[in-house]
């Protein structure tokens, strides 16, 4: 017993026809249609970005055809803070990364800029940079041979926070710093912590 599945039909070039003329055909021909639409650079809205099926390919009648329509050019947009611009990003599925930057004027976790300026045509997979504020610059001193006490002011002037271990018996008195977390001259942001060790003082030598 052999069932007939229906008619053979020969599928045109979809891609260059309107929304309406391919859902006319679908409907015509007794098939199913499922429609996306996405933002494209270079198709105009309401074009046709892709279907499932090339022109000549031969499909029965039921057959689901994919058709993803434009909605046309998505363009930068204008944000004032990083949480808008990230929930923008993910609702329009674009890529993006994060650089930070030392900045004078602009505070820690602002944005500085974009790699696009508003109203810039996005590209498709286009990945947008955003270059964030680390906030001020604090470039760390020489604590070596400094007091706890005075550890302790300097980092109160800096901004940053003192961590204080205790470590062994070195040349320096006890309570003075001998080593330090973060080399002199070190660039970091207000609020870092540095750990500092002090000494347990000098030595005793045993007179036998």
């Amino acid at each position: 017993l052999t069932v007939s599945k229906g008619k053979e039909i020969i599928v045109p070039d979809l891609i260059t026809m309107s929304v309406e003329d391919i859902t006319k055909w679908i409907v015509e021909n007794n098939l199913r249609i499922t429609f996306e639409s996405r933002y494209d650079e270079s198709v105009k809205l309401g074009g046709i970005i892709e279907v499932s099926k090339k022109k000549g390919d031969i499909i029965e009648e039921e057959t689901y055809i994919l058709v993803v329509s434009s909605k046309g050019q998505l363009k930068m947009g204008s944000f004032s803070n990083i949480s808008d611009f990230k929930d923008w990003a993910n609702k329009y599925e674009i890529n993006y990364k994060e650089v930070y930057e030392y900045n004078n004027n602009i505070t820690k976790g602002s944005i500085i800029s974009f790699s696009l300026k508003e109203n810039e045509v996005i590209n498709n997979n286009e990945s947008i940079t955003v270059t964030l504020s680390l906030g001020k610059p604090v470039s760390i001193k020489n604590f070596i041979g400094k007091t706890k006490s005075e550890a302790q002011n300097l980092c109160k002037s800096l901004g940053i926070v003192c961590k204080f271990v205790t470590g062994t018996y070195t040349t320096y008195n006890k309570d003075v710093v001998y080593a330090q977390s973060k080399n002199a001259n070190t660039q970091v942001t207000l609020g870092s912590s540095i750990t500092l060790t002090l000494s347990l003082g000098v030595p005793k030598t045993m007179k036998l």
